[in-house]
């Protein structure tokens, strides 16, 4: 389907014209690259979404990255500390409990926490070192 797609861009783009002039051959070829290089582009995306949606923990990994994003955006970014001290409470992933611990200290620090920001990074420290034992 998508090379379908891609070479009936491909044959509209150097068959018709692009705007009111007709470019020479040479520059429309130019171009047809381009937009097939945006829609092959496009279509990746959709594929990384795709993936990254059926795996559980990349589908939460996303999610927090994102309502990061929100609070950051809306000026609030303190705001965010209580959704990942909720997550802590909730999974024993461990995976997601790393990246959960790193995003958490990283927003202490960022909002004058440094000291809770350390203590966050010991406590995962420890997690991941009696997990190895």
């Amino acid at each position: 389907m998508r090379r379908t797609m891609l070479a009936f861009a491909a044959c509209c783009l150097l068959s018709g014209p692009l705007g009111a002039q007709q470019l020479p051959y040479a520059e429309r070829a130019e171009q047809v690259q381009r937009v097939m290089g945006l829609m092959q582009d496009f279509y990746d995306l959709i594929e990384r979404i795709h993936e990254v949606s059926a795996d559980r923990e990349k589908a939460a990994i996303l999610q927090l990255h994102e309502i990061q994003e929100s609070f950051k955006r809306r000026g609030n970014l303190q705001g965010v500390i209580p959704v990942y001290e909720r997550v802590l409470a909730s999974t024993a992933n461990p995976t997601l409990r790393n990246v959960v611990h790193l995003k958490l200290a990283e927003t202490l620090a960022a909002v004058g926490r440094a000291d809770e920001a350390v203590q966050a990074l010991n406590r995962a420290l420890d997690e991941n070192l009696s997990a190895l034992e």
